[in-house]
């Protein structure tokens, strides 16, 4: 299982003009990687990868959360309450 460390997000809006999570992204072995939501549920329940997700010096393990039959990602914290509401936004670059 490789570890991945989550220190931003690509938000998109929905059909109801709320933000959704699109995209994780962050640094592992000095590389860069992203993974689209999809991707990143299914890497966590085949154990591919474990995600921990960094905000402001604190670090918590990502779990695949079903809310009202949705699943989603969750990464509680005490204080910030799911650190993937407030990772910073990550613009995805498109070739030029």
């Amino acid at each position: 299982m490789v570890r991945l460390i989550v220190t931003g997000v690509e938000r998109v809006r929905d059909a109801d003009g709320h933000f959704r999570l699109a995209a994780l992204h962050g640094i592992n072995a000095q590389r860069r990687w992203r993974l689209t939501v999809p991707e990143a549920l299914l890497a966590l329940k085949t154990g591919r990868y474990a995600l921990e997700v960094e905000f402001q010096g604190e670090r918590r393990r990502a779990e695949a959360v079903v809310t009202e039959g949705f699943e989603h990602l969750a990464a509680r914290s005490p204080a910030h309450g799911n650190l993937f509401d407030v990772l910073p936004d990550v613009y995805a670059q498109t070739g030029a």
